[in-house]
């Protein structure tokens, strides 16, 4: 007996019409009436609800129905491989997530304690009424000072293995107007005073001149020794 006629004789010994069977299982009249012609087969979940519905057995349901026996073999068979690939993709997730881990904390050790361990060099003050977070102050001298951010590694999932920003700024005091000088510099840098800017009071920003250089020249070199410090 093929599983067409099965699901026929079931629903006649339970005198269901075909809405009936097929308001049971969540399908359409036109379902029910494909699955007994066999011109489509329920899937697996849906066979064992019919078992268990009417309490009879799912060999019983598909005795001699060889074609639909090989439907459910194949269901069968890809839902154990995409198990077995979705367990794969959360292993590989999960080792990545682990190892990131590990690189991001190592990151953030040597980042934070290179930072901290290069500022115990100078005599130092905190202003925290600058910016969030606060400034660190080094001064050099009662016309000058230097001012670092507080530095702190990027969060987890920012995906960083360094400060965002490695910035030193000094603030040059002369005649009453304020002259900036800002450090930003990449890895591989290796000339400080070709990645230096100055802002001047008139709002001008541009890279050191040669005059600029020679007048700022011991400014340029404590600063520099300043950012080596703290960030390489």
């Amino acid at each position: 007996m093929r599983l067409g006629q099965t699901l026929k004789d079931i629903r006649k010994v339970y005198n269901l019409t075909q809405e009936g069977f097929a308001e049971l299982f969540n399908v359409t009249r036109q379902t029910v009436s494909n699955w007994e012609n066999e011109k489509s087969y329920p899937d697996l979940l849906t066979l064992i609800a019919i078992s268990d519905k009417f309490n009879i057995s799912l060999d019983k349901m598909l005795k001699e129905d060889i074609k639909m026996t090989e439907k459910l073999n194949k269901e069968i068979e890809w839902a154990k491989k995409s198990k077995l690939a979705i367990g794969i993709i959360i292993a590989l997730i999960a080792i990545l997530m682990c190892s990131w881990y590990f690189i991001w904390n190592y990151n953030k050790s040597l980042s934070e304690d290179k930072f901290q361990e290069g500022l115990s060099k100078y005599d130092y003050s905190i202003d925290e009424s600058v910016k969030k977070g606060g400034y660190y102050i080094i001064s050099y001298d009662e016309n000058t000072y230097f001012a670092l951010p507080n530095q702190s590694m990027p969060e987890y999932f920012d995906f960083a293995t360094d400060f965002h920003a490695k910035d030193v700024e000094c603030y040059i005091e002369q005649e009453g107007n304020i002259v900036t000088l800002c450090w930003t510099f990449y890895d591989g840098q290796e000339d400080a005073s070709e990645y230096i800017s100055i802002n001047r009071e008139n709002g001008t920003s541009d890279k050191l001149s040669e005059s600029d250089k020679k007048e700022y020249a011991d400014i340029i070199k404590f600063g520099t020794d300043i950012y080596n410090s703290v960030y390489r």
